[in-house]
């Protein structure tokens, strides 16, 4: 007799190892996202999950390899040339195929409500990534994006092709490992650097760039609001600045001006997002679990150090213990 296909809301959007296509014994692992009622075809979610990680893959080798050949050109002199423009172009195509696959992945297709979206890294990113294509170039925007897609291809490398025994594979896990926490910190640095510039390219009213800094500011509040490195960069700065502030060369008007002005971004109090509105129309919401570790099952582009696991869940759906969270 046929199996019967699986039925209604019960049923939850299997995880499909991205290599080999094969389906889990089970459907209650954390951080999978319940279906809407309906028939499912597991084989079928498998045929199309494969791919999906074979286009973020590769994007992100795109984002590599394009971002080296404009960095060489760079240096070379050569950046206003049709190539060097042309492979800007495709960087940011790259990483908007990259980040919006990965955002597909985690919610399986579904509608998920706009306040998670905002509050998420890889979205920001996506939204970065859509104004620096259409925006004037700068070698400064590339660079979060390149070091970031340069860890996700490693990690990649490292889990889904190296034999885990391997010298190589112990190296590479090392090497990650050893230059996370550092290369987090120096891409929080450059998206502080990238709002300078384009203040300063605002500044010397050149052409789209009041606009650009207008969403980029609009981008930037909320990777400071939902960025632990976002805000530990701009910790460092502050103290930086606190410590060229306090010299004797510097004027008193001059020290009592940053003064208000650290009382008054002291005494700002960062809205969330998710705490302040609740999508009525949106059945998807997302849940912490008490269980530590990193989950293999998480949203690839979650640059965050998330210190619990996330489950999506639909609202109806949530027990007594996901509604204290």
């Amino acid at each position: 007799m046929p199996e019967e296909p699986v039925q209604g809301i019960q049923s939850a959007a299997m995880f499909v190892d991205p290599m080999t296509g094969h389906l889990p014994a089970t459907t209650d692992t954390p951080g999978f996202l319940a279906r809407p009622k309906g028939d499912i075809n597991p084989q079928k979610k498998a045929d199309k999950m494969v791919p999906l990680h074979v286009l973020w893959f590769f994007s992100h080798q795109a984002i590599v390899g394009t971002g080296a050949c404009y960095f060489a050109l760079f240096f070379m002199g050569l950046c206003n040339c049709k190539l060097a423009r042309g492979l800007y172009r495709i960087f940011f195509l790259a990483c908007i195929s990259a980040y919006y696959t990965s955002i597909y992945r985690k919610y399986g297709g579904q509608r998920p409500s706009r306040y998670v979206l905002l509050q998420t890294d890889t979205f920001q990113y996506l939204l970065m990534a859509l104004l620096f294509l259409i925006s004037r170039r700068s070698i400064f925007k590339l660079f979060p994006f390149f070091m970031y897609s340069v860890m996700h291809v490693a990690e990649t490398l490292r889990r889904r092709v190296l034999k885990r025994d391997s010298p190589l594979a112990h190296q590479l896990n090392d090497n990650i490992l050893k230059f996370e926490a550092p290369i987090q910190r120096i891409v929080a640095d450059s998206e502080i650097l990238i709002l300078l510039r384009i203040l300063l390219n605002a500044i010397l009213f050149r052409q789209g760039a009041a606009v650009c800094l207008l969403i980029y500011v609009v981008i930037f509040r909320l990777r400071v609001a939902y960025s632990p490195p976002i805000q530990e960069s701009l910790k460092r700065q502050e103290e930086r600045i606190d410590d060229v502030v306090a010299q004797s060369w510097v004027p008193e008007p001059v020290k009592k001006h940053w003064g208000r002005f650290r009382d008054l971004v002291d005494n700002y109090e960062h809205s969330r997002l998710t705490s302040l509105h609740d999508d009525p129309d949106d059945d998807l919401v997302e849940v912490h679990s008490d269980e530590e570790g990193y989950d293999q099952n998480e949203d690839p582009d979650d640059i965050r150090n998330v210190p619990k696991k996330k489950t999506v869940k639909r609202r109806a759906d949530l027990d007594e213990n996901d509604k204290k969270e």
